[in-house]
């Protein structure tokens, strides 16, 4: 029965519907309200454990959905056993965890006989009082009447599926290339997998990253063969001319608190790891570090935007400040190409012309290009069997509140047990 199936099964319910398993999923919760309101009596049946969530079982905003849907939730703390009864027809469920890529057609659901439902009733929903176990045992002996027809569906069953092969025998091939594959990579073991899901709901690791945001000065390379002379004092001259941020301090103060507050965020939330060499998150505190994260995006885009407009004002004055030096050096040194032109009233507006031709070919900063250069980043990496076998790196996790002694000394044992099974 895969999720659409379920779904389509869910929509037959005319008068009531009872859903149990672990935890359920949005569909399913938004499928439930749909039929509440229609006038159909809808309960839930769940285990409110939080490793039930966890483990994918079910999603918590699909608890809060059929809460506000008012359909009646009941808990059943521990419970496995998964089906739902539609009006007069019922099914036990072998769902699997929401995390669990979903196969294909295979067998996860039993379809059940109208006695299998009412023992289902007892067990979840035993009478209050002597007037609904009077009403049960009418129920029951309704139902058990009803077998033959039951027993007469089966018969016919029988019959129809003479020859039919569903469970057949091992394929040694394909089976062979499984169990080389396992016996080249060990799946973990359960005990280990689950302690690993237990640490990753604690914390993360954490990948905090501001490229490019260390701006340090730019010096503007003057080509060969650009000036049209080869004149050490105006190459000295053009050069202390031809620098952009001299000086941090002139970057625009946005821009300065920000690299502030990005240390600060990263000290605030991530705990130094030294010998996994790795930052590490308190789940507990997520929340918070994703709003944070989320301001400094906003912050780091409009800083890189007042950051681009301050550097095209920089390498706009760098040019001016080339075009004037040229303009004095040419006053006193008429280049060869201008000299016949030195006493034509239009002199000076040939001689800025030939200084920004000059300009042109050299190569300055683009601040779209540098903007590009600046990323900010977070990634998330959880915790794996080999940072928890690390006893230098529990220790250091226990020193620094992330686990508990408890945490480390199961932990410990769990491995001295696995290495005394090798």
């Amino acid at each position: 029965m895969t999720q659409p199936g379920l779904l389509n099964v869910l929509n037959t319910a005319r008068q009531q519907l009872i859903y149990a398993a672990p935890g359920i999923s949005t569909d399913i919760a938004k499928v439930l309200v749909t039929l509440r309101n229609q006038g159909i009596k809808v309960k839930v049946i769940i285990d409110p454990a939080e490793e039930s969530f966890r483990n994918s079982y079910g999603e918590l905003k699909a608890i809060q959905i059929i809460q506000q849907g008012n359909c009646e939730v009941l808990e059943v703390p521990g419970n496995r056993v998964s089906f739902v009864l539609v009006d007069n027809a019922g099914y036990l469920l072998f769902n699997q965890s929401l995390a669990l890529e979903e196969q294909g057609p295979g067998t996860n659901a039993v379809q059940l006989n109208s006695v299998q439902q009412q023992q289902l009733l007892l067990h979840f929903f035993p009478p209050r009082n002597v007037f609904e176990a009077t009403q049960r045992i009418r129920d029951l002996q309704q139902a058990v009447q009803n077998a033959p027809i039951d027993i007469n569906q089966l018969t016919t069953e029988v019959d129809t599926r003479i020859g039919e092969s569903v469970a057949c025998p091992l394929n040694s091939v394909i089976f062979k290339e499984v169990e080389k594959n396992l016996t080249d990579n060990p799946p973990v073991h359960p005990d280990r997998r689950r302690q690993i899901m237990i640490y990753t709901s604690k914390f993360q690791f954490v990948e905090l990253e501001f490229k490019g945001a260390n701006l340090t000065y730019k010096r503007v390379d003057i080509p060969k063969d650009v000036l049209p002379v080869r004149d050490k004092r105006l190459k000295d001259a053009l050069e202390t001319k031809l620098k952009i941020l001299e000086t941090q301090d002139n970057l625009p103060k946005s821009w300065l608190t920000l690299k502030d507050n990005v240390e600060k965020t990263r000290e605030e939330f991530l705990v130094k790891i030294i010998t996994a060499n790795k930052n590490v998150l308190n789940l507990s505190r997520k929340k918070a570090f994703t709003e944070a994260i989320v301001a400094l995006e906003q912050t780091v885009a409009s800083a890189k935007q007042e950051l681009a407009s301050f550097l095209m004002a920089e390498i706009k004055q760098t040019k001016n400040r080339f075009v004037q030096t040229l303009l004095n050096f040419f006053t006193d040194n008429p280049p060869d190409e201008l000299r016949l032109f030195v006493d034509d009233v239009n002199y000076l507006t040939y001689l800025k012309d030939y200084a920004e031709d000059i300009i042109r070919k050299i190569n300055f900063p683009k601040p779209a290009a540098e903007m590009e250069k600046i990323t900010f980043s977070v990634r998330y990496y959880d915790v794996t069997w080999e940072d928890l076998n690390s006893e230098q790196f529990l220790k250091e996790l226990n020193t620094k509140g992330l686990i508990t002694d408890q945490d480390f000394t199961q932990l410990r044992e769990t491995e001295q047990v696995f290495k005394s099974r090798k």
